[in-house]
């Protein structure tokens, strides 16, 4: 939103005891956003998040993209899975972050110009579905992200493209923040 500063009002990972239904928490987001005037409220899989700079990376260039008019999709909720797959391909982006069916982890995204909205969303949300919360002292949940990143190594440095050369002076974080700060860039 040009002329508000707009904050993240949280990033939170959260868990359930039994296995969720796609369509209801995307129905279910969808009505909060609208109803806590929200810009962004999504629900993504965590299980491609290679860490918290990643997600900080995906956001800030969201952000950035519709400040600048470089978008490539109208939704604000779309193109951010666009820039945290770091790949203009909308379907591609959505398989690869989008909520899977009867999953039980999700990671909760809402951004507001005012942080009381994003907090109200989200604990209505974590009412609904009956949600828990992993995250520690108001702070994404480190432990749960890089026991993520290292059980599914393989997965996020496939997804990516990012080769084993590319690794030797560089951790997998940092190379998948820099494809999505050069999505851009590349044809």
């Amino acid at each position: 939103k040009s002329g508000n500063k707009v904050q993240i009002g949280s990033v939170i990972l959260l868990e359930s005891k039994k296995n969720l239904a796609a369509p209801a928490i995307i129905k279910s987001l969808s009505l909060s956003q609208k109803k806590h005037s929200l810009l962004c409220f999504q629900a993504i899989n965590p299980s491609l998040i290679s860490g918290k700079m990643h997600l900080q990376q995906g956001i800030n260039e969201t952000l950035n993209a519709f400040e600048n008019k470089s978008n490539y999709s109208d939704n604000f909720n779309l193109e951010l899975l666009v820039r945290l797959n770091a790949n203009r391909r909308i379907n591609n982006s959505i398989q690869a972050f989008g909520l899977k069916e009867n999953s039980t982890n999700i990671c909760l995204i809402a951004i507001s110009d005012k942080k009381q909205n994003c907090a109200d969303a989200i604990n209505e949300f974590k009412k609904q579905f009956d949600l828990t919360e992993l995250n520690e002292k108001n702070k994404i949940c480190k432990s749960f992200l890089e026991k993520n990143s290292k059980e599914n190594f393989k997965l996020i440095q496939n997804n990516f493209f990012v080769n084993e050369n590319e690794l030797k002076n560089n951790s997998l974080e940092s190379l998948v923040c820099e494809k999505i700060a050069l999505l851009e860039l590349r044809d």
